[in-house]
């Protein structure tokens, strides 16, 4: 998940491609979709407003062989081996929290920057708090496991 930061002025709508999901173009884009399909999700009157001078959180839970990941707060993305970010306003929220599930005889081993334990390691904990200022860069989090 990496961070977006939308400025304060001059909010260009062909950068929405770059952290909502909803689009992989700059055609067409609707301010409604993109605001709708982000959290907390928002409703009409649409104004860009909204998220003008915020960091959003975007990306990519991935897990290795031996578990599950998942997003818990601010809300629950279900679980599964990868996981896609629903992008979330830091002006709503202060963090948001992933968490590796290992599934036994499995054990949580680290969040890694790269696949198949590869990369630098982030974390060793199941469950991360990752604020707007923290590995603003990484767009997938890589849950690795001992098995």
């Amino acid at each position: 998940m990496a961070v977006y930061s939308v400025p304060t002025t001059s909010i260009s709508f062909s950068s929405m491609k770059t952290w909502s999901p909803s689009y992989s173009s700059n055609s067409n884009i609707s301010l409604e979709t993109v605001l709708e399909n982000m959290y907390p999700d928002d409703t009409a009157p649409y104004s860009v407003s909204t998220i003008r001078g915020q960091g959003i959180r975007y990306g990519y839970l991935s897990a290795g062989t031996g578990g599950q990941v998942r997003v818990t707060y601010p809300y629950s993305s279900g679980t599964g081996t990868s996981v896609t970010i629903t992008p979330v306003s830091y002006g709503s929220y202060s963090y948001i929290t992933i968490q590796a599930v290992p599934t036994y005889p499995a054990t949580m081993h680290s969040w890694r920057t790269a696949a198949s334990g590869g990369g630098s390691q982030i974390s060793t904990s199941t469950s991360i708090n990752l604020s707007v200022s923290d590995y603003t860069s990484q767009g997938t989090f890589y849950a690795h496991f001992n098995n």
